[in-house]
C-alpha cells in the first residue's frame, strides 16, 4: 500500500510518501520531471521507505495523484516549514576584537573593519579584490578565535601554487606560539595529516582529495574514491580531531565552483566537522551566481537549503532544443534577490575604494599576421574544422567548437607548438608551411621586442613579466631574450630534492633580487595566484587564457598597494582577424566561454568562419 501526505503552502506542494514500492514512487517523480528533494530523514525499513518531497510545479499534480493510491491531508507545522526552509547554521558570536591579537596594525580602514565583522560569525565570505590582503585579515581572524579558545585545529585548503605562500604568511601573521613543526604540508608523501599532532594542515585541493581516497580505500577494501562516486558521508571522520574545535579556510574558494568534481563532493561533506568556515576569493563568481552553489553548500548548507537543480531553475531560464537542464540566462529579478539574501555572509572590497594603488594602465595592441603565418592560421582552422565536423552536414554543435579555441589559438600564438599535432592526412601545404616555420618569423614575437625596447629605454631597470601558457613557448622566449637573463617558470620544471611549488616561490625570489634579471617569463598557469611580484613595474601578455579568472589574477601579481612605481603599464597581444580578437572582447566582459559562447547550439559554416576570424556570431 502507498501513501500520499499532501500540503499546499502558496505555490509549494509538500509530499511525504511512503510504502513497500518506495523505488516506483520515486521513478514516477522522475517520469514526470518533477523537481523534488529528498531528506536527510529517508528510512528504509522492512522493505517500507519514507521520504519528504518538495517541488513547485504543482500543474502536473493531478497527474502524479492519478497513480497514488491514497491521499491524506498533511499540515504544515512550523517542524516541516523548517525543513522545508530551513534556518542557516551560521552562529553569532560576542567576540571583542583585540588589535593585540594582530602582529602588525592593520594596512588600512577596511581590514580592521572586516577582522572585527568576520570574528562576530562563524561562517563569512572574504570576496575582496585581489592586492587587498585577504591572507593577512584571514589569520587575524584566525588569530582572535583560537585566542579565545574557540579551536585548537586549523585546515587550510588551497591552489598548488599557495601552499608554502600560506606557510610562510602563517608563521609571520600569528600570535599564538605556531611554529613550523606545528604546520603540516600535505603531498604525495606526507598524506596522513589528520593522524598527526600538527595543528595546522595545509594542503591544496587535488592532495585533500587524495587524502580523502587513501582513507575512503582504506575503508572499503581497496575501492577507490572517483569524481562520479556520491559521497553520503565524509570520507574521514574528524570528529576526534583537536579538542576545541576546527576552523576551514578555503583559499581561492572558487576553485569548488564544480560541483561535480571529487574535492568539492569531498569539502561539502567534511565541512559539517567544522563548526567555522571562512572562503576567500576575489572573482567568487567569475561565470556568474551559479558558481556559488557548490560554494555555499560548504560553507553553510542551509543559505541554499535546494538542491541545485530547483536552485538553479529559480535564478536561471534552464532548457534548450537539446537538453532540459542546460542553462540559457539568467532571470535578472531573482539572481538580486539572492545576492541581497547572502549579502550577510559576504564582505567585498575593492582595491580603488580602499588603496592608493599605482594606475593600472592596460594597452591592446594590434598586430597583423604576417601573409605566411595566415596561410597556416586558416588552413589549420579547417583542419580542425574537418575534426569536428558532424555527420558531414554543414552545422556543428557550439560545445565542441568551444573545446577547439585554445587549439586553434596556437597557429596565431606559435605555430612551432602545432607541429608535431599534425596528421599525416593533413593538407600537405600546411604540412610544408609549419614544418618550415621559424619562431623568429613570428610578428607578434616582433611587436613584444619593440615593447621591451621601448620599456627599458624609458628606464634601463625596469623589470617585466612576460606572460604564455605554453611551455614550449616559455622556452623559446627564453632564448630569444636571453641579453635579458630571464627567468622562467613553466609547468616542465625539472623536480629536485624541493617540491614544486618551493622551487617556483625561489625561482620567482630569484627574479625579485637580483638586479641582472630584467624577465620573468611564466606560466600564467603556474604562479597566476599567491605570488607578489612588485618589483615588476610592466606586463606583457604573450598570449592569454580564456578562463577571466587566470587572467584577472595574474594581472594583479605587480598591481600591490606596496609598489613603488607610480603606474603599471599592461599590454596585451592581440592577433588582428583572429581568435583573439573574439578572446578579448570575452575577458573584457569578465565572462567565460560557457556564459559568453555557449548561447548557441549550432553554428553554420559561414558563422563559424565568422568566429575565426575575430567577428560576432
Amino acid at each position: 500500500m502507498n501513501k500520499c501526505w499532501l500540503s499546499k503552502d502558496k505555490n509549494y506542494f509538500v509530499i511525504k510518501i511512503s510504502g513497500s514500492t518506495f523505488q516506483a514512487l520515486r521513478e514516477l517523480l522522475r517520469d514526470n520531471k518533477f523537481w523534488y528533494v529528498f531528506t536527510p530523514d529517508e528510512n528504509i525499513n522492512d522493505g517500507q521507505c519514507e521520504s519528504n518531497v518538495w517541488y513547485k510545479h504543482i500543474d502536473y499534480i493531478d497527474d502524479f495523484l492519478f497513480d497514488v493510491q491514497s491521499v491524506e491531508p498533511l499540515s504544515m507545522t512550523e517542524e516541516l516549514k523548517q525543513r522545508i526552509d530551513p534556518d542557516p547554521e551560521t552562529e553569532h558570536l560576542r567576540i571583542i576584537y583585540d588589535p593585540s591579537l594582530l602582529v602588525t596594525p592593520p594596512l588600512a580602514e577596511y581590514q580592521e573593519r572586516t577582522i572585527r565583522q568576520a570574528i562576530k560569525q562563524t561562517r563569512c565570505y572574504l570576496a575582496h579584490k585581489q592586492g587587498l590582503g585577504k591572507t593577512y585579515m584571514a589569520f587575524g581572524i584566525l588569530n582572535h578565535i583560537w585566542h579565545y579558545g574557540l579551536v585548537d585545529r586549523c585546515l587550510i585548503v588551497c591552489r598548488p601554487e599557495g601552499v608554502h605562500n600560506l606557510k610562510r604568511e602563517l608563521l609571520r601573521f600569528n600570535t599564538f606560539g605556531l611554529e613550523e613543526k606545528d604546520i603540516y604540508i600535505v603531498n604525495t608523501k606526507d598524506r596522513d595529516p589528520f593522524n598527526s599532532d600538527a595543528k595546522v594542515v595545509i594542503t591544496n585541493y587535488r592532495s585533500f582529495l587524495m587524502v580523502c581516497s587513501d582513507t575512503y580505500k582504506k575503508e572499503h577494501k581497496g575501492k577507490p574514491l572517483t569524481s562520479k562516486s556520491r559521497v553520503v558521508k565524509p570520507p574521514i571522520d574528524l570528529s576526534s580531531w583537536g579538542e576545541k574545535g576546527r576552523v576551514l579556510f578555503l583559499d581561492e574558494a572558487h576553485s569548488t565552483k564544480n560541483r561535480q568534481a571529487g574535492q568539492t563532493k569531498c569539502l561539502i561533506k567534511e565541512a559539517e566537522y567544522f563548526r567555522f568556515r571562512y572562503l576567500m576569493s576575489g572573482t567568487p563568481y567569475p561565470n556568474g551566481v551559479m558558481d556559488l552553489w557548490s560554494q555555499f553548500k560548504i560553507m553553510d548548507p542551509n543559505i541554499i537549503h535546494l538542491d541545485y537543480n530547483m536552485w538553479l531553475n529559480k535564478v536561471a531560464y534552464v532548457g534548450t532544443r537539446f537538453s532540459e537542464y542546460q542553462f540559457r540566462s539568467y532571470k535578472p529579478g531573482p539572481v538580486k534577490s539572492f545576492l541581497k539574501k547572502v549579502e550577510p555572509w559576504i564582505i567585498r572590497e575593492f582595491a580603488d575604494d580602499n588603496l592608493n594603488l599605482p594606475d593600472q594602465i592596460v594597452k591592446k595592441v594590434y598586430f597583423e599576421l604576417s601573409p605566411k603565418q595566415r596561410k597556416i592560421y586558416q588552413k589549420f582552422v579547417v583542419y580542425v574544422m574537418n575534426q569536428v565536423m558532424e555527420n558531414n552536414t554543414m552545422k556543428t554543435v557550439m560545445r565542441e567548437v568551444y573545446k577547439q579555441f585554445a587549439k586553434v589559438q596556437q597557429a596565431c600564438i606559435d605555430p612551432c607548438m602545432i607541429k608535431d599535432t599534425l596528421s599525416p592526412y593533413s593538407d600537405p601545404d600546411l604540412i610544408k608551411l609549419v614544418n618550415e616555420w621559424k619562431f623568429e618569423d613570428n610578428p607578434r614575437l616582433e611587436m613584444c621586442d619593440s615593447i621591451l625596447e621601448d620599456i627599458f629605454d624609458k628606464n634601463p631597470d625596469s623589470k617585466v613579466i612576460v606572460w604564455s601558457g605554453h611551455p614550449g613557448t616559455i622556452k623559446r622566449l627564453g632564448e630569444h631574450y636571453a641579453k635579458y637573463s630571464p627567468v622562467l617558470v613553466h609547468g616542465e620544471i625539472k623536480s629536485n630534492k624541493q617540491s614544486r611549488d618551493e622551487q617556483i616561490s625561489d625561482i620567482v625570489d630569484e627574479f625579485k633580487n637580483k638586479k641582472e634579471h630584467k624577465l620573468l617569463i611564466a606560466s600564467y598557469y603556474m604562479i597566476a595566484t599567491s605570488q607578489n611580484i612588485i618589483e615588476a613595474n610592466a606586463t606583457i601578455y604573450y598570449d592569454r587564457a580564456w578562463d577571466f579568472v587566470v587572467y584577472d589574477q595574474s594581472r594583479e601579481r605587480n598591481h600591490r598597494p606596496t609598489s613603488t612605481f607610480d603606474s603599471i603599464e599592461v599590454y596585451n597581444l592581440i592577433g588582428e582577424h583572429t581568435i583573439e580578437e573574439k578572446q578579448d572582447r570575452v575577458l573584457e566582459r569578465r565572462d567565460n566561454m560557457d556564459k559568453e559562447l555557449l548561447n548557441f547550439d549550432s553554428l553554420t559554416k559561414e558563422q563559424w568562419k565568422n568566429l575565426f576570424e575575430g567577428g560576432e556570431i
